[in-house]
Formats: structure tokens, sequence, C-alpha cells
């Protein structure tokens, strides 16, 4: 018996700490299911961006609510879904070099119906991008 784990991107946020200008953001954020051999077995894309850069302000917040739903493991013996799961992906921040950035968890770290936050960061030392991520456990399969 395996189980369904939901990931939904709320938000993305632009914490300043020098602040400047508006900034565009591009890019993509994705989650990829995979087994202890890093080899992939399922990528869903959960925000790619659909209508081009957004602009961001200092301190400015979007939300998002986009979600993606995964296959895994519940650990246990004889089951053939993937044990690990990450989301991020890769930003592209104006003037700045394309970043990669993902958080990881195995899945007995997803046991719970109500949802747990996750923060992944992109940026620099001046200027962070936090993207708000929910991870829960849907039901089981």
């Amino acid at each position: 018996m395996g189980k369904v784990v939901e990931v939904v991107l709320t938000g993305i946020r632009r914490e300043d700490f020098g602040g400047d200008g508006p900034l565009k953001v591009s890019g993509g954020l994705w989650g990829v299911t995979y087994d202890v051999e890093s080899v992939p077995v399922n990528r869903v894309d959960i925000f790619t961006f659909p209508d081009g850069p957004v602009r961001f302000t200092p301190n400015k917040a979007v939300q998002i609510g986009t979600d993606a739903r995964f296959e895994m493991t519940t650990g246990e013996a004889g089951e053939n879904y993937p044990q690990f799961i990450k989301f991020g992906g890769e930003l592209q921040i104006e003037g700045l070099f394309p970043q990669q950035r993902f958080e990881v968890l195995p899945s007995i770290h997803v046991i719970n119906e109500n949802p747990r936050k996750h923060r992944v960061r992109f940026g620099s030392s001046d200027t962070e991008f936090r993207c708000d991520f929910t991870v829960r456990f849907v039901h089981f399969i």
C-alpha cells in the first residue's frame, strides 16, 4: 500500500535587506519523487510563471496556491513506490545567474493530514525570494 502526498506552493515573497527597485523573476518550481539511487520516478510542475516574469517590489508577496500530488511509499515491505520527494526548482532573478534550490523529505516524514510548512530560499545576501510550500498526507492507495 502506498500513499498520496500533496505539495502546495502557497506563495513567493521577496525579502530585502538593502532594498532596491523592482526585480523580475521567472523560472519554474516542481516536485520530483525518487528512490535511494536518486533516479527520478515522477516529476510534476507546480508553478511555471505562465504569464512570463513577475515583477517583485521589496517585501512583496504573491499568493499562488498551485499544487501537485505524488505517490510515495508508506515504508511497508514489498512496496514499489518512491521513498523521497524533493520540491523547489530553478528561479532566474534579474541580474543573477539562475539558481536551483530544493527541500528533500523522506516519505516516512509525511504522515499527517495537517499541512506542514516548508520554505525554499533563492537569491543573494541582499535580496532573497522565499517560496512557501506546504506538504501533507492525502490518502492511502
